[in-house]
């Protein structure tokens, strides 16, 4: 495994590359006291292997109370969103529960050739955002 860093956060990435079926992930952090209220902290994402993403999972240990939180999910190679709507609403999370988040089922939107990103964004806003505890994970396996 091997780390990677964020703005202020920090996760890791697991396994190796392999064949098809090998399955790759990410898990991070939000950063913590990084000035979410009324901005958006993004993290992006690649593989060193082509993957098709199979699932992302959310977590607020503390959900936000004030204003909008949302997160959006990206392919930048093809600029489409990778989610079933434009943004998840984070607020609608239950404190402390870990939640599948739904994908599009649009596979080639799914598909990141070797070395493409994809943008993982969480916008907040209002000055007075106040969740906590906020990670995130994502799944792949190599094509």
């Amino acid at each position: 495994m091997s780390g990677f860093y964020g703005p202020g956060g920090h996760g890791i990435i697991g396994a190796v590359p392999g064949g098809p079926g090998t399955p790759f992930f990410w898990h991070a952090d939000w950063p913590e006291g990084a000035a979410q209220g009324g901005n958006t902290i993004s993290y992006e994402l690649w593989w060193p292997s082509a993957v098709t993403l199979t699932a992302v999972k959310a977590y607020m240990a503390t959900k936000n109370s004030t204003g909008a939180y949302t997160m959006a999910i990206t392919n930048r190679g093809t600029g489409n969103r990778m989610l079933t709507a434009a943004t998840l609403d984070m607020n609608g999370l239950s404190s402390g529960a870990v939640t599948n988040v739904v994908l599009t089922s649009t596979a080639a939107d799914l598909l990141l050739p070797a070395n493409t990103r994809m943008t993982i964004a969480l916008a907040s806003d209002n000055a007075n955002f106040n969740g906590s505890g906020i990670y995130f994970s994502a799944y792949a396996v190599v094509t």
